[in-house]
């Protein structure tokens, strides 16, 4: 079968020390939920859409309190969302667009958003949509106050690579063509939280700018999909509904978030408005996500809605009466609206047949290999850290708690060039003597676990050198 497929996903608001007891089992459960929809339905998405909230907020100067810390954390998570899949979803094909949570609300200047708004009292609805414009498209000091509040954000984008075709690093919005299976698929990542103030209860978003700078350069995609955060009902009036009818005409689809409330709405002209449920928000509230299919030879497509279940303590589908009885919401009017160039079309192959097909990708592994033992896609950096602890006697491999990087150092001790090593697992603690030889006491907090590569092969006597891997 001939198809597109994207998943998309928002509002995890990471924050380890608010949430990390609890986000970091949903998010396991929601990993092994994509896996079943592969093996069940041959789901493989071409793309990743994230359309916001990352982070949870600026708390602080505490671990993991900064909001800089959550988006460090929330790659992590991102990256282990990619690597669900084999191959991995390249990073190439994940498309990020801001949240209110990802503004970092010390950043906000109180007078910049209170004389602005002052500014628009008594304008027209048009004056003030140019007046928007204005702002953004000039990027003068009154711009710059703004987009302060999203530096840490912008600073995670570049950092991670995640550099679209056009990226427009001052106004942090971006466009970006996808050719799949012959078809050009334009994704326009727009900004709806530059303006976000928690005091203010609807946002200003030079809409109009945004969706034509970004359609200039997506001007021939067969398909063409716009992300953002908020829906057009949050932001303000001058703006909500222009810009609603504006997306209508020129995108095929809208994607966004944090409404925490999933719904498709297809428009008679064959428009697809899909929001997302928050992934993460707390159990007491609904978690969702969605995984979409094109068929690009029925022109028809398929939104796969998904719900976390507390009582469960599990992923499944989210039953939408009259609408999606099975979970499954289906798109009818594709072909009303998007035009796609002539392929090969083969038939769609049965479920088993898909799941073979995947499993075969993956070479057979020998009975000694990283992956007979279930460890996959990790040869890269095990080969690296091997390579670093030639070179140093001290090494400290540190992240969040669960994501594997215990079994990294056992990889790293069987590689060849610690063979006939000992390996020595051992507990220490702030007041614990790491050197009762020489009788020093060590007082600086080191890893909670530490397993080492003890420096000489079995039976050899002498001292010898020690390097040792910790995983924290």
């Amino acid at each position: 079968m001939r198809s597109v497929t994207w998943l998309h996903f928002s509002d995890i608001h990471l924050c380890s020390p608010k949430s990390g007891w609890e986000y970091k089992r949903i998010i396991e459960k929601f990993k092994e939920d994509l896996q079943s929809l592969r093996e069940e339905h041959g789901l493989i998405p071409d793309m990743i859409f994230f359309t916001g909230d990352a982070a949870f907020g600026q708390l602080g100067d505490g671990a993991g309190k900064p909001i800089s810390e959550q988006f460090d954390e929330s790659e992590e998570v991102f990256s282990a969302i990619r690597e669900t899949y084999y191959p991995p979803i390249p990073k190439a094909c994940f498309f990020i667009v801001p949240g209110n949570h990802d503004v970092n609300i010390a950043k906000v200047n109180e007078n910049t958003d209170n004389g602005f708004g002052g500014s628009l009292k008594g304008l027209s609805h048009e004056e003030i949509k140019r007046t928007l414009e204005n702002l953004m498209h000039e990027n003068k000091i009154g711009w710059h106050d703004f987009s302060r509040r999203l530096e840490d954000f912008n600073r995670f984008l570049q950092a991670q690579g995640y550099i679209y075709d056009n990226f427009d690093k001052d106004r942090l919005i971006w466009s970006h063509t996808c050719v799949i299976k012959g078809v050009k698929v334009g994704i326009a990542g727009m900004n709806s939280a530059w303006s976000y103030n928690k005091k203010i209860p609807k946002l200003f978003m030079a809409g109009h700018y945004q969706a034509q700078s970004l359609l200039n350069n997506i001007g021939d995609a067969h398909i063409k999909v716009a992300l953002m955060h908020h829906d057009t009902k949050g932001l303000i009036d001058a703006e909500a509904t222009s810009f609603e009818r504006e997306l209508e005409e020129n995108f095929d689809f809208f994607l966004h978030g944090h409404e925490h409330d999933a719904w498709v709405s297809e428009k008679a002209d064959g428009h697809a408005k899909i929001a997302s449920g928050a992934l993460y928000d707390s159990s007491s509230k609904e978690s969702g996500y969605n995984i979409v299919r094109l068929d690009l030879t029925t022109m028809t497509g398929k939104v796969w809605l998904r719900k976390y279940f507390p009582k469960g303590g599990g992923w499944g589908k989210e039953v939408v009466p009259n609408h999606a009885p099975d979970g499954i919401w289906s798109l009818k009017k594709l072909s009303d609206r998007v035009t796609v160039p002539a392929g090969s079309d083969t038939p769609e192959p049965a479920v088993d047949a898909v799941a073979s097909a995947y499993t075969s990708a993956v070479p057979l592994a020998s009975a000694n290999s990283q992956e007979a033992r279930g460890v996959f896609g990790r040869a890269g950096i095990i080969s690296e850290l091997s390579g670093l602890l030639r070179k140093k006697q001290v090494m400290a491999l540190y992240g969040l708690s669960g994501i594997g990087k215990s079994v990294l150092v056992k990889e790293v001790h069987k590689a060849s060039a610690y063979s006939g090593h000992e390996y020595v697992k051992f507990h220490v603690s702030p007041d614990t003597d790491l050197d009762s030889r020489k009788g020093t006491k060590r007082t600086c907090p080191p890893p909670r676990h530490a397993a080492a590569h003890k420096g000489r092969e079995r039976g050899q006597r002498g001292t010898g050198s020690h390097s040792k891997a910790y995983a924290a």
